[in-house]
């Protein structure tokens, strides 16, 4: 592989209140995750690619972007289990996908009262949750036990937690 894949938990740098809102239903002191992908020859941070879905759209950014809105709270790799090209393929494949106002709702109202508003559809919208839950379902082989589009940050830590090392922590 010529590239390492993680997913980086983030914390808003400025207060925003939806943010606020998840950190304190989710009781995490993050609120957004993200795929990172770094060049194994660079290995550097400053050179990353990030993925994710967020307002208005799922979209690539660099750290530069990155951090101007939110500070790394953890970082885990990823124990991928396809190619590099079919990597790329699921993280392109996902861009510029609208955000999924409807989901965030839907995952709100299961963590807090533990019940679905309403049963699960095909959508065309995501969120950070979805997004990296798709990745880690293609490119990890990852047989998610709640469907994608229903995850929380939860769920996304406990899973990528498995069988990880603390040296593939940061």
């Amino acid at each position: 592989m010529i590239n390492d894949y993680y997913v980086v938990f983030l914390k808003r740098n400025s207060w925003l209140p939806l943010s606020w809102l998840i950190q304190k239903i989710e009781k995490k002191n993050f609120s957004h995750v993200e795929i990172m992908q770094i060049d194994k020859n660079v290995d550097a941070i400053n050179h990353a690619s990030f993925y994710g879905a967020v307002m208005p759209k799922s979209r690539k950014a660099n750290y530069r972007e990155i951090s101007k809105h939110y500070d790394i709270a953890k970082c885990i790799s990823l124990n991928i289990k396809v190619s590099e090209e079919e990597c790329q393929t699921i993280l392109d494949k996902n861009l510029n996908v609208e955000y999924g106002y409807v989901q965030l709702l839907k995952v709100f109202f299961k963590i807090c009262f533990g019940v679905l508003l309403f049963e699960k559809h095909p959508s065309k919208h995501a969120i950070c949750t979805e997004y990296v839950g798709n990745f880690m379902k293609e490119a990890c082989l990852i047989d998610w036990v709640v469907p994608t589009d229903l995850l929380t940050l939860d769920n996304i830590e406990d899973e990528v937690l498995k069988e990880r090392m603390p040296d593939d922590i940061w």
